[in-house]
């Protein structure tokens, strides 16, 4: 057997044609009990892999995380692993008053409001779904008597800050330090707080020591908007 890739813990010749892929590691086996002869197939960090066949074809199921670098991870290595062709299966919340709780959304396109495709193609390139696939989602919702809509998703890089958050209230200027490289604040020492209700604070210097911590920014969650006709729904 061959090396396994680094990250998703398969080898080339686990591989398959084709993919569904799942944020949550949860989803996986509830994903795979789909397909015939389920079986699991490897695990590491984010990445839960399971295999079985369907129509005669092996396909895998592999979660890939939370945001866009780790879906990248995900889908490098697979196609390095065969993969041609890949769905990714997920939740999402309507943005328009037409798609219901329970409604599926068939994503034609994105919106990429996030960086880790820009490592790959300028933001003027479009990222547009395969014709042929999307094709085959709606033919098979229909089929099943499924309501399902067609439509633009949009993809961002954070979770909480599209919404106003108690961060949002703080002087990010006063409050800036450095962790990993993504600018955040940082709360030290002091049990008085500000206007905001949240502790005083002064900016810490990256590497300086901290006598206490009282929060700081959360990592980074993708998004992603449908908009069928003008906005269909938000996915996780």
């Amino acid at each position: 057997m061959n090396q396994p890739c680094y990250h998703i813990s398969i080898a080339p010749e686990q591989g398959a044609p084709w993919a569904l892929i799942a944020g949550d590691p949860g989803r996986v086996p509830a994903i795979a009990a789909y397909l015939d002869n389920p079986a699991p197939l490897g695990q590491n960090r984010e990445y839960t892999s399971w295999v079985g066949t369907l129509a005669g074809q092996r396909v895998l199921v592999m979660s890939h995380g939370i945001g866009g670098p780790s879906t990248a991870i995900c889908v490098e290595e697979l196609a390095q692993c065969g993969v041609h062709t890949l769905i990714r299966v997920g939740t999402c919340g309507g943005m328009q008053q037409q798609v219901l709780a329970g409604d599926l959304v068939a994503a034609t396109g994105a919106i990429r409001a996030e960086g880790t495709s820009r490592e790959y193609l300028p933001v003027e390139f479009p990222a547009v779904a395969d014709v042929q696939v999307v094709q085959a989602l709606l033919t098979a919702a229909n089929a099943a008597g499924r309501r399902i809509h067609a439509g633009v998703v949009q993809c961002k890089d954070s979770f909480y800050g599209q919404h106003q958050s108690q961060m949002a209230r703080v002087d990010r200027g006063r409050l800036s330090g450095i962790r990993n490289g993504i600018r955040h604040p940082v709360y030290c020492g002091g049990g008085q707080t500000d206007a905001s209700g949240l502790p005083a604070a002064h900016a810490v210097e990256p590497g300086a020591p901290s006598r206490r911590a009282a929060g700081r920014a959360g990592d980074g969650h993708r998004r992603r908007g449908a908009h069928g006709g003008g906005g269909t729904a938000a996915v996780d």
